[in-house]
């Protein structure tokens, strides 16, 4: 009722883009919820190479696809976000990613364990999604890799919730750093002695690595 089709029209639209040789990106139109619905529909073979844009509601999706060869997974804003609210810059960035040209190094602000150089292929999303999926095959696997976390309209102690779920479900176990993105319209309690940055490093600093934030 609130899908833009069933799950499996909307199933037959996402495969027939994954195994068209002639589309080259895959964009999802805006975030909220519905991506779970296709997991269990995504085709064995995609036509390749391939780059899906979109985040939010496309970290599960991204979880699924993580491990297919020839996939560019992008982490970036939707179609309709690009239209109503990014800014020039990002925009700016956006074309640089998809032409290939050289991108400004991005500035992470260092919140918790040891600082230095980090490597590894980036994963990760928005956290809400992320411990939809935890336990299942398509949970998220961090081994050698940078978690990027975000979200949006989640009160304070459902993101500990979520994340807590995670630890305890393995999806962190072997990442090498944490990084933290935008948590739009999170609150924590009135009065409270501690920002939202405060409680989500308390709650990732048990892993003893290195936490940034700025993506």
């Amino acid at each position: 009722r609130y899908f833009a089709g069933t799950a499996e029209e909307r199933a037959d639209d996402l495969r027939r883009a994954l195994m068209d040789p002639s589309i080259e990106i895959v964009w999802l139109a805006r975030g909220g919820f519905g991506c779970a619905h296709l997991l269990e529909h995504l085709p064995d073979e995609i036509a390749t190479p391939k780059t899906i844009i979109g985040f939010s509601d496309a970290t599960s999706l991204f979880c699924a696809l993580a491990d297919r060869p020839g996939l560019r997974l992008l982490h970036g804003p939707t179609f309709h976000s690009l239209a109503t609210k990014v800014d020039d810059a990002t925009r700016a960035d956006i074309r640089a990613v998809l032409s290939g040209d050289e991108r400004a190094a991005l500035s992470l602000r260092h919140l918790s364990g040891a600082p230095g150089a980090v490597r590894g292929r980036l994963c990760g999303g928005n956290v809400t999604v992320l411990a939809s999926v935890a336990g299942t095959r398509w949970s998220l696997r961090s081994r050698d890799a940078i978690v990027l976390l975000e979200d949006v309209t989640e009160f304070g102690y459902r993101l500990d919730r979520s994340l807590t779920q995670l630890r305890l479900s393995g999806a962190f176990d072997g990442a090498r750093a944490f990084v933290l993105g935008q948590f739009t319209r999170c609150p924590i309690p009135d009065g409270a002695d501690f920002t939202l940055e405060q409680m989500l490093v308390d709650v990732l600093g048990g892993f003893g690595l290195p936490i940034y934030s700025g993506l």
